[in-house]
This record gives structure tokens, C-alpha cells and sequence, in this order.
């Protein structure tokens, strides 16, 4: 992986020929936006700074989140400070490529739970919905691929109040305006997608466990593990997504769906994504066992993204919330998400 530098909002803008003259249509959009859990990379030795890669999979959710956006003389940002770096770069982004010389106004609003470095891919879903949030204002002259493109290539995080290329898998931009579950290649391009048990309940379950270090020289030697033990488990789970998991989810067959994503928590970036905490993973590992042997028929679970956050798909929501007060762990409950963002304009 190169080394990346920090940068302040508004330079090295990737426009990937998207440059079009367009017109505003509305002047405010209000967008309500799902979160999106990231199940698993394929291999994070396509992984690389400023460019989609290494593939992944993933699945959306309800969610209390909103994004008001309008259009004004000149820029403003009503956000917490961890966002207000991303959101004034992307207005940048966008109104380069939109070619629009006036101002944008955007104000956020966020569900409790959703925090940053949980693993619930806070950056990219808000980025998305902002992307697509001005989108509608023009009347939205980019497609969802394009939308996904700018995202992915444009793509950064928050460091001491300026911005750093970020790793993006196009997983998450797809979810948030898609909804429902999808697995992407490595080149963002989708290969399987569709809607993922209405029927079932999700609870996101935060075991509490100390944030993952984000310092690079913390976080390259941990990456280095990571990319080495791909090298071998991504075969293995490259044949398990496309023999058993697929065919699976074609079958709505929800044990086998159950043991397969069980079955990658346990080798490659999964495992070795638990080495970023203090005790190795050990106590989010106990409580992840607790969570899947603890409820007959046995739930969904797995680890979303780094972690810490834990996701169970059932429909006994009793016994998980069971377990989670013994356990004293917060928890959220809500639904999958199947349809994305919903975007409302006017004048």
C-alpha cells in the first residue's frame, strides 16, 4: 500500500471524465440514508489508497439518519467537526464536476448510534448520501455508477481538521443507494445483488471494546498481517462465495447463509481485523460465540468491517437482547434496509 499524506479539502479532486455543465432543478433536498454493514473484503491485497479495490460484501439497514441540503450564495457546513472536513471536500468535488459556481449549504443529522470507527462505515454512507443529495438537485445528470465512482475515487477520512486518502471497497456507496445485500469485485463492478430477509430482525451489538488505533505506524504493520494471510484465504473464499454462498442466498436458505459467514470470521482479513484490539479480539470473540451458540435456531452473526461492531439477523430479538444485558452491552435494534436513500426535493 503507498503512504499517503493529509490535504486540505478542495485539492487533488479526481473527476474521472465526469465533468458536465448541469442546471439546478430544486433548491433543497432532505435525504433520510440507511447505514450499511460490511461482512467481509474479498482481498485486501487490492486494497490501495484513492481507488476502489479488494472487493467485498455487504448488506443495508434502517437507520435514523438525515441530510439537509440547499442551495445558497456560498458554502456552509452544519456537521460535527469530524464530518466538516469530508462534507466541504466533496462540495468541492461535486461542484467541480457539476460545474456550479454558487454555494451549498448542508446540515447532518445522525442516529446516536451511529458513530465513527465502529465499524459501521460512517464516512462512506454520509458521503454517499451527499453525493446523491446534490445529485437530486440537479436532477440528478450522474447514474448510480457514476455517483459510485466519484465516491470511490474521491474518497477520504477526517485527520486533525484536514482530509487523507481513505481505502473504499464500493461496497458501502452501493448499499446506500440501493439498499439490500450485493457482492462487488474488485474493479466496484457488482456481481451479485438482491433484496436480504425482510423478514428478519437486525440488532447491531457494541461489545464496548477500546476503539482501533489509527495512527499509520500502528495500523501499516497490522495491514502488512492482514494482506499476508489473504494471499492464501481469499482462494478459499473466493470459491466459497461463488459455490456455496451464492447459490445459497438464490435458495434463502438462512442456516447454511449463517455458517458460510460464520465461516469467514475465521480466516483472512476477519481474523486478523481483531488483532487491531488491545486483547486481540478475544472478548468481541466471546461475545460473538455467546450471541451465535446461545440462541436455537443459531442467528446471523458476524463482525461488521474493523469492528467493534457485532451484527445478529434473527427473528428471536428476545434472546439477543437476553444475552445483551447479561453481557451488559448497548445494542440497537431496527431492520434491513431493501430499498436505500430516499430523497425528497422542493423550491
Amino acid at each position: 500500500m503507498k503512504k499517503v499524506k493529509t490535504f486540505v479539502p478542495g485539492n487533488h479532486i479526481i473527476e474521472r471524465n465526469l465533468k458536465r455543465k448541469a442546471v439546478p432543478k430544486f433548491k433543497i433536498a432532505k435525504i433520510k440514508f440507511p447505514g450499511r454493514i460490511h461482512i467481509t473484503l474479498i482481498d485486501s491485497n487490492r486494497f490501495d489508497f484513492g481507488e476502489p479495490g479488494a472487493g467485498g460484501m455487504g448488506f443495508s439497514f434502517l437507520m435514523n439518519n438525515e441530510i439537509f441540503i440547499s442551495l445558497s450564495d456560498q458554502d456552509s457546513q452544519d456537521v460535527k467537526e469530524e464530518f466538516c472536513p469530508i462534507l466541504k471536500h466533496l462540495t468541492y468535488v461535486m461542484k467541480k464536476i457539476l460545474c456550479y459556481p454558487k454555494g451549498i449549504n448542508v446540515k447532518l443529522n445522525i442516529d446516536k448510534f451511529f458513530k465513527s470507527h465502529k465499524g459501521l462505515g460512517t464516512t462512506t454512507t454520509i458521503s454517499t448520501a451527499f453525493v446523491q443529495g446534490i445529485n437530486s438537485l440537479f436532477g440528478y445528470p450522474l447514474n448510480h455508477k457514476e455517483v459510485r465512482e466519484i465516491i470511490s475515487y474521491n474518497y477520504a477520512e477526517e485527520k486533525n481538521g484536514k482530509i487523507i486518502r481513505g481505502t473504499e471497497t464500493g461496497v458501502g456507496p452501493f448499499l446506500i443507494l440501493t439498499g439490500g445485500f450485493v457482492i462487488v469485485a474488485g474493479n466496484m463492478n457488482v456481481i451479485y445483488s438482491r433484496e436480504f430477509f425482510p423478514q428478519h430482525k437486525l440488532i447491531l451489538v457494541d461489545p464496548g471494546s477500546v476503539q482501533v488505533s489509527h495512527k499509520e505506524s500502528e495500523f501499516i504493520p497490522i495491514m502488512d498481517k492482514i494482506q499476508y494471510e489473504d494471499l492464501a484465504f481469499r482462494y478459499h473464499k473466493s470459491y466459497m462465495i461463488l459455490m456455496d454462498l451464492i447459490p445459497a442466498l438464490y435458495e434463502d436458505d438462512f442456516n447454511k447463509i449463517g455458517d458460510i459467514l460464520w465461516r469467514f470470521q475465521f480466516g483472512g482479513n476477519n481474523l486478523f481485523e481483531l488483532e487491531k484490539y488491545p486483547d486481540n479480539g478475544k472478548y468481541i470473540l466471546e461475545v460473538m460465540f455467546s450471541l451465535r451458540f446461545g440462541i436455537n435456531p443459531k442467528p446471523i452473526v458476524g463482525l461488521s468491517s474493523v469492528g467493534p461492531i457485532i451484527y445478529v439477523i434473527t427473528k428471536k430479538v428476545e434472546n439477543v437482547k437476553e444475552i445483551c444485558r447479561k453481557l451488559d452491552l448497548n445494542f440497537y435494534t431496527t431492520d434491513i434496509n431493501n430499498k436505500g436513500i430516499d430523497i425528497f426535493n422542493q423550491n
